[in-house]
């Protein structure tokens, strides 16, 4: 078998399969889609019942600019979390560090509780996830805030040549 197996680069290929698989299941940008279409659509309120699934707070006074908000500040914690940190840890410790990676964000979906009264269940899940999330999260925030900057100054561009 290992014979048959050094003809192929099959470690490569199990490698991508596994990284495409950990980082299409860390998370998909739909609920943000379907919170904006539901605001946009059906109006405030359906928009707010979409926009508790990930806001922490009183979503019941949200207005449109408060769910909007919400949404952004969800979409950039999981450009953070989810795309950036799985990529580095992919980099740094190779497949086991991404499969760390997606155990702990795992974990952290699962049991980490934000109600006063489990506040310490999930409290490993929760440290673990910001140990782990603090490198990436700082590199997304850099990469966002550039990406802001450079978006704006090619409108203001693309303004004074109208």
């Amino acid at each position: 078998m290992a014979q048959w197996a050094s003809g192929y680069c099959v470690g490569w290929v199990l490698g991508l399969v596994l990284l495409v698989l950990l980082i299409s299941q860390s998370g998909t940008f739909g609920e943000a889609l379907h919170t904006l279409r539901a605001l946009i659509r059906d109006g405030l309120e359906s928009g707010r019942k979409r926009a508790a699934a990930f806001h922490r707070g009183e979503g019941y006074r949200l207005d449109s600019h408060g769910v909007c908000w919400a949404l952004t500040k969800n979409l950039a914690g999981l450009f953070g979390r989810c795309l950036i940190g799985s990529i580095l840890w992919y980099c740094i410790l190779g497949i086991p560090g991404l499969l760390l990676h997606a155990i702990v964000l795992a974990m952290f979906r699962q049991l980490a509780r934000h109600e006063s009264a489990q506040v310490r269940f999930g409290w490993l899940a929760d440290r673990l996830e910001r140990v782990l999330g603090a490198v990436p999260g700082w590199i997304a925030g850099q990469l966002l805030c550039f990406l802001s900057f450079l978006r704006r100054r090619r409108a203001r561009s693309r303004s004074s040549v109208s």
